[in-house]
């Protein structure tokens, strides 16, 4: 952060190393610890199968560099509970979604697809205060996985790949519970080597 000063909420956080996402995430995933018994030990499993996917594309960050167990669990400590392993990585990169009517996109060389529907989280319930809670974080990712669904005309029982962002480690447990493919609480459980 090249900022010399710091204003808003900032002045707040910043000097105490406290921006960004990340320690937002990490109070998220202590709480989420607490309340329902979860451990860095289950979220490894998480982490290690998507560093085992990436040996499956040759063109990964992460491809023949795959993270072990140990490392993960013996990992840096960045904002407690989380490590290295558990913080996004800044990758250079860029994406593009060319977006047109069906009758022109039938006259391309690419099939195309469709889109269902969208949402957004609605940032606009945030209460106030530094960071939200856990149990805030819950209700605005609740709505926007219900707005999504509903723009969509679709519910989790049809999603065949589930594919989460993953930049930050515990916000696939948090995303799995609030878009209903398990209960509030359970991710840890269900995102596991033994499923």
């Amino acid at each position: 952060n090249p900022a010399t000063t710091a204003g808003g909420e900032n002045q707040f956080v910043l000097p105490y190393g406290h921006g960004g996402g990340g320690p937002r995430q990490a109070l998220h995933f202590q709480r989420y610890i607490e309340k329902y018994g979860a451990s860095r030990e289950a979220l490894a499993d998480a982490v290690l199968n998507d560093h085992k996917n990436a040996q499956l594309n040759e063109n990964a960050v992460w491809y023949g560099r795959e993270v072990s167990r140990d490392d993960y669990l013996n990992a840096r400590v960045i904002s407690w509970p989380m490590t290295l392993f558990d913080y996004d990585m800044p990758v250079d990169g860029s994406g593009a979604v060319i977006m047109t009517t069906e009758d022109r996109a039938r006259d391309t060389s690419h099939p195309g697809g469709y889109i269902a529907g969208y949402g957004m989280t609605p940032h606009n319930l945030e209460r106030g205060g530094l960071i939200e809670s856990l149990e805030d974080l819950y209700e605005m990712d609740g709505l926007h996985a219900e707005n999504l669904y509903r723009s969509a005309g679709l519910g989790p029982e049809d999603v065949d790949v589930l594919h989460l962002y993953d930049g930050f480690s515990p916000m696939m447990w948090t995303r799995m519970e609030t878009f209903r493919f398990c209960g509030e609480g359970e991710a840890h459980a269900w995102a596991t080597a033994e499923r």
